[in-house]
């Protein structure tokens, strides 16, 4: 098991994550991207962490947020507001196009790409997405001609 190795995903930004890796052909099979600004169990590296809030209550499954293609901009595009500390979160893009998500409305976060989903689980390492976090979408080259892109939280 390899611990705490660098990925870089340029343009985005390096972080440093957990690596599972077969003995023989060393290659991952899993990665665990590491949030908050706590220890350095926790501890994102980069120019800027995601928002996040220390406690969370039981939980509750949330209303997905949906941004249909023609609403994604090449500039950030807001697709909804987290209401309560989110411990899992969902993102489904299904556009044709590579997307990037905010947490802040100024960096790029997450990319993902077309077609796929992406998700964050803080139960890792007790930390969440913070509450009142608005989540925004931009495409990367290409608008998308065709999808939506839906975010989905449990608090």
């Amino acid at each position: 098991m390899t611990d705490n190795v660098t990925v870089s995903n340029s343009p985005l930004y390096d972080y440093n994550v957990r690596a599972t890796e077969t003995v023989d052909s060393k290659q991952i099979q899993h990665v665990r991207l590491d949030v908050g600004v706590g220890t350095a169990e926790s501890q994102v590296t980069g120019l800027s962490g995601l928002p996040v809030a220390a406690s969370a209550s039981p939980f509750v499954f949330q209303a997905a947020f949906f941004l249909p293609y023609n609403g994604i901009l090449g500039s950030l595009s807001e697709v909804g507001t987290i209401q309560a500390d989110a411990v899992i979160l969902w993102f489904y893009n299904n556009t044709d196009a590579e997307l990037y998500v905010s947490f802040d409305n100024s960096h790029r976060h997450v990319n993902i790409p077309p077609k796929s989903t992406f998700s964050i689980d803080g139960r890792t390492n007790n930390r969440y997405v913070a509450a009142s976090t608005v989540v925004h979408v931009s495409y990367n080259v290409i608008a998308p001609t065709e999808g939506f892109v839906s975010v989905n939280y449990i608090s």
